[in-house]
């Protein structure tokens, strides 16, 4: 008998950080957007055990109140469907207000979140078959799958710095992704002080 339970119901095995992840560990502040408040407050509880500042959200317009309180955050993350303006209007914002910024956008709706990227960073239709790569998934389903299948959108955008993590995630996925897009950020953005 399954039951019937909304997408951000869904279980996520999220853990605290585990010794062996040094690689993903940081001091720069990440706005978590996301409207379950379960997976909000793992996804806090593990960056901040990484070393983050962790400011967090439950929907688009607070967290575009939060990066304004804060004169800017160095990541976004967030859930593409929320109530109270969901992650493309994140990113719409960003984009326009905070140029640089990197965001890593998450949903268990890869194709149509695929789609909504392109059409936002430009990139026709028609035109990159490599994006879809993630809508077959890696055949284990890591960040580094999603990734490679999201090179020809992140490619396309100059800034900021867009990544797609299809829900369910694991936490050293995320925690690696990360670290990933801080320090690609970083080295692509001579302007901006570390």
């Amino acid at each position: 008998m399954a039951e019937d339970r909304p997408e951000d119901e869904v279980e996520f095995p999220l853990e605290p950080p585990r010794q062996e992840w040094p690689h993903a560990r940081g001091k720069e502040c990440v706005l978590v957007a996301e409207d379950a408040e379960a997976l909000r407050d793992l996804v806090l509880a593990m960056l901040s055990g990484l070393g983050y500042e962790v400011l967090t959200a439950a929907g688009g317009h607070e967290a575009l109140r939060q990066i304004e309180k804060h004169h800017g955050v160095d990541l976004v993350i967030t859930d593409a469907i929320m109530p109270r303006g969901g992650g493309f209007q994140i990113i719409d914002e960003v984009r326009t207000r905070w140029p640089g910024t990197p965001i890593v956008i998450t949903s268990g709706f890869t194709e149509e979140i695929e789609e909504g990227l392109r059409e936002r960073l430009g990139v026709p239709a028609g035109g990159e078959a490599a994006a879809d790569d993630t809508a077959g998934g890696g055949d284990d389903g890591d960040a580094a799958s999603a990734e490679s299948g999201d090179a020809a959108i992140t490619a396309s955008a100059p800034a900021p710095i867009i990544e797609f993590l299809p829900k369910p995630f694991k936490p050293e996925q995320l925690a690696r992704l990360v670290r990933e897009v801080l320090d690609r950020a970083r080295s692509e953005s001579p302007r901006k002080r570390g």
